[in-house]
């Protein structure tokens, strides 16, 4: 997968490639101290998979380019990227609310309801992406929005008993731990008719 100029990753060595003079001699500098050299093949382009590991946070590229005959090109423009490898902390587990009546509000852990699409919300890193799971299986994912807030709500579940949890994987590609989980019944049918005996004395 190609990187954005600025963008995050968690790729402690990924693969740089360019352009030049073919037979040129690149030397690439990562936060302006020399990290290797690559020859551009007959066709222009070149290639180098790093053999040592960014360093973590900024990480500044530039290269420059010099010919047979010793001339060296000016400093390229600045390619930058940001190696984040720690993953996010392990979230909470999620929030669950019933929106049908008649009881309405926040189902606790063992908790029942008659909502077939409850609302599954937390918080987490902006820009993340929350993947819920009922019993080790994904049911769906949404991404924590500007406030660091996310919701999901699903199709239609089936009435069984769900055991949700949820990780978050950061903008860089690292995954969380597993929240806590959080279970609830969901039962949609209705109770059988009462029937009133009378006892003489």
């Amino acid at each position: 997968m190609l990187l954005a100029n600025g963008s995050i990753t968690n790729q402690r060595m990924p693969t740089l490639s360019g352009t030049g003079e073919p037979g040129a001699i690149i030397t690439l500098y990562n936060n302006g101290v020399e990290l290797a050299t690559v020859q551009v093949n007959p066709q222009g382009s070149w290639t180098y998979p790093l053999t040592r590991n960014l360093s973590e946070g900024l990480n500044i590229l530039t290269a420059t380019a010099t010919d047979a005959a010793g001339n060296s090109s000016p400093t390229s423009s600045v390619f930058s990227v940001t190696l984040d490898t720690q993953p996010p902390a392990q979230p909470d587990a999620p929030l669950i609310s019933d929106n049908v009546a008649p009881v309405i509000g926040n189902i606790g852990n063992n908790g029942a309801t008659n909502d077939t699409t409850p609302t599954f919300s937390g918080t987490g890193e902006i820009g993340s992406t929350i993947i819920l799971y009922n019993n080790g299986s994904e049911i769906g994912r949404t991404t924590v929005g500007d406030n660091g807030s996310w919701s999901f709500t699903p199709a239609a579940l089936t009435p069984e008993t769900y055991t949700i949890t949820v990780t978050e994987t950061d903008i860089a590609g690292n995954i969380s731990p597993p929240s806590a989980s959080v279970t609830f019944t969901l039962d949609t049918t209705a109770p059988a008719n009462p029937v009133i005996t009378f006892c003489r004395r």
